[in-house]
């Protein structure tokens, strides 16, 4: 399906939906509430059809969310307009994935799954391992590289990205409620915990302007360094 090669169905009147308007329907619902607000009933009810008529055009909720995650996918970045080698071209790469992430911040629950990866998802990541290719990375390492920034950028995403309904589920707290709330816990207690009532008190766990940019930074370097190893 998510291939365009599955043969439509040929059984009941002839299919007046399509894939697109299917994901459209999809990724509106999860912006709006999360991707617990996909459902087969709600999106049918959205397209204005029977939740029995949507079947025949996607198995179920699994297969609606990876059609809806591809889409919002799209098409990678061109890092052959950017200068200066495989670092600021990866490093475009992984903030590309970072406006994705924040224009939809329940893709970073589908990247928690194992599922198999659509066009647009592997154009992304034949994107990045071209721009890590062209440091000297291959193989396994190429893409061990690659995975490690995915990770990092969606560990940070978890923290800084509010999700929608974030703090609907009970006990739950939101980024600003939790940053609070560890820096009172620690001043309380600083006597206890006394290297991280210093850092807290310096500006640790506190919001910043560009929250990918330490993490991004300083796995790059790492890779840098892979890069050099295997250069020499």
């Amino acid at each position: 399906m998510l291939w365009q090669t599955t043969p439509p169905s040929t059984r009941g009147p002839k299919a007046a939906l399509t894939l697109d308007r299917l994901a459209s329907a999809a990724i509106t619902l999860a912006d709006a509430h999360g991707l617990a607000g996909i459902s087969m009933s709600r999106v049918a009810e959205r397209v204005g059809v029977t939740p029995m008529a949507l079947y025949r055009h996607v198995p179920g909720k699994t297969e609606l969310v990876d059609l809806a995650f591809d889409t919002v996918m799209g098409a990678p970045p061109d890092l052959d307009a950017i200068s200066g080698g495989w670092r600021p071209r990866i490093e475009r790469w992984a903030r590309g994935l970072w406006m994705i992430a924040t224009e939809h911040p329940w893709t970073l629950d589908v990247l928690t799954r194992l599922r198999l990866f659509g066009p647009n998802e592997l154009a992304w990541m034949e994107c990045g391992a071209r721009a890590l290719a062209e440091g000297g990375l291959s193989g396994a390492p190429l893409v061990d590289a690659l995975m490690l920034i995915v990770g990092q950028m969606r560990t940070v995403a978890q923290y800084a990205i509010v999700a929608p309904g974030a703090g609907a589920t009970k006990g739950a707290l939101t980024s600003k409620q939790w940053t609070a709330g560890i820096s009172a816990v620690l001043d309380e207690h600083a006597a206890l915990f006394p290297t991280l009532a210093v850092a807290t008190a310096s500006g640790a766990f506190a919001p910043v302007d560009d929250p990918l940019a330490f993490g991004l930074d300083t796995v790059l370097g790492g890779i840098e360094l892979l890069v050099g190893k295997r250069v020499v």
